[in-house]
């Protein structure tokens, strides 16, 4: 199911990279992106953050369905955003610098929550990097102001991706990986404890 799912995003993908939204007039073609995109989001980071909110039991359960959920859960924002779409605003972003954007196996965030954070975040903002030169940002329409990319902002949207993995980040750089490495656990100490929100 999940495969047939990456396999019908996979042209929105590919037309972001390439610079086009147009898709997103056709109805059909808007409704299956945003079932694919929603999909990346529950996926690795529901898994950590469910961990620190449940005794080992309960746990132990919720493994054995997460799978499942996660689609529940992933089919339920689509239908949301897909309704709603008037209210945010897709932005596709162009990294012109020589730091590439970094990737994770979480690879869709929500930019308005820590990456420490358990209870449902106030806003919902995603930040998905669709290339090393190529990033999409989904905002909430009365603050969609596209950011200036600079060094500094592609650096930063490297730490929040890193910050909200699992257990893999990927880069086509072998030292930005390492500058992500080294100043991750500075970055993550700006953040509440996951039982503080």
């Amino acid at each position: 199911m999940h495969t047939e799912i990456e396999d019908d995003f996979r042209p929105y993908l590919e037309m972001m990279i390439s610079g086009s939204l147009e898709f997103l007039k056709d109805p059909k073609k808007a409704a299956k992106f945003y079932g694919g995109l929603v999909t990346q989001y529950p996926r690795t980071n529901h898994i950590r953050n469910t961990r620190f909110v449940m005794e080992p039991e309960q746990f132990k359960f919720y493994l054995r369905i997460v799978n499942l959920i996660a689609h529940i859960v992933a089919t339920n924002v689509a239908v949301n955003l897909y309704a709603d779409c008037d209210r945010h605003t897709i932005v596709l972003l162009d990294n012109p610098t020589d730091v590439p954007f970094i990737t994770a196996d979480q690879p869709v965030i929500n930019t308005a929550a820590s990456p420490k954070q358990t209870a449902p975040p106030e806003r919902f903002e995603l930040y998905y990097p669709l290339s090393p030169t190529k990033a999409m940002l989904l905002l909430d329409s009365a603050n969609a102001a596209t950011p200036n990319v600079s060094k500094e902002f592609v650096e930063a949207c490297n730490l929040r991706m890193a910050a909200h993995s699992y257990r893999q980040v990927l880069s086509t750089s072998a030292r930005d990986l390492e500058s992500v490495k080294k100043f991750l656990p500075a970055y993550m100490s700006c953040f509440a404890n996951p039982t503080e929100g």
